[in-house]
């Protein structure tokens, strides 16, 4: 199909063109648009961050961690998922997980006071792996 007619020298689009260019104006548009609601998906000030954690740690640990984040980062929402150590490693595809693997992932830490922080803390220092801290 011809988009374009010429008209003298000129190039001009026809009917079919100009309807294509509203069509393609209104694409380029919810592209922008999609871009822009990923950038604020993952924004570390208001996106969502997915959480899934063990049931012990969903009593005090989780709830304590998440009102401190939630004090700094009040647009930031959460995807929370309590479950067993068995259903976690099936959410991961994965019957385990190395603390390499975390290397580049952002790292929500534990307050100093929580005896884990300090086991945690040490199997980082063991196997010389430097969390990216995000918030602590």
């Amino acid at each position: 199909m011809t988009l374009f007619e010429r008209s003298g020298r000129n190039l001009v689009l026809n009917r079919y063109g100009r309807l294509f260019l509203e069509r393609a104006k209104l694409v380029v548009m919810q592209i922008e648009k999609s871009k822009q609601e990923i950038a604020n998906l993952i924004n570390p000030s208001t996106g969502i961050i997915s959480l899934c954690f063990l049931h012990m740690l969903g009593a005090k640990l989780i709830p304590s961690l998440l009102g401190s984040f939630r004090e700094r980062y009040a647009d930031v929402r959460f995807e929370l998922h309590q479950s067993s150590n068995h259903e976690l490693m099936t959410l991961v595809s994965k019957s385990s997980i190395s603390l390499e693997e975390l290397q580049e992932e952002p790292y929500i830490g534990l307050k100093s006071s929580c005896g884990l922080s300090f086991t945690i803390n040490k199997l980082f220092e063991t196997t010389q792996i430097q969390p990216k801290p995000y918030f602590r």
